[in-house]
């Protein structure tokens, strides 16, 4: 099995995190995914080699009156598109996708 190792969020740059780290959580998507502008930004500053653990957004994992609803920026509506969620098998789950 191959492990790694990474920490959550960019603390330095993200050049130089990624001569240090193979991969990096992004915890923040938990919240609100991020424009496309953010991912495209993400991408040009650090090389292909680096893998980004998306955490999943609460609307697929929690109910909608959880209070984390309240951090959201826009309010819910007008479809972002296609969106998939894979477990892999530590979790046994069936493979499902969303849309708008």
């Amino acid at each position: 099995m191959k492990v790694l190792v990474s920490r959550c969020g960019f603390s330095i740059s993200m050049k130089t995190y990624a001569l240090h780290f193979p991969v990096v959580e992004v915890q923040n998507t938990f919240y609100e995914p991020p424009p496309d502008a953010t991912l495209e930004k993400w991408r040009a500053l650090t090389p292909p080699s680096l893998e980004y653990i998306i955490k999943v957004w609460q609307l697929v994992t929690h109910v909608a009156k959880s209070p984390t609803y309240r951090r959201m920026k826009r309010p819910l509506g007008g479809g972002r598109g296609a969106c998939t969620v894979s477990v892999g098998p530590v979790m046994p789950a069936p493979t499902s996708s969303c849309g708008p």
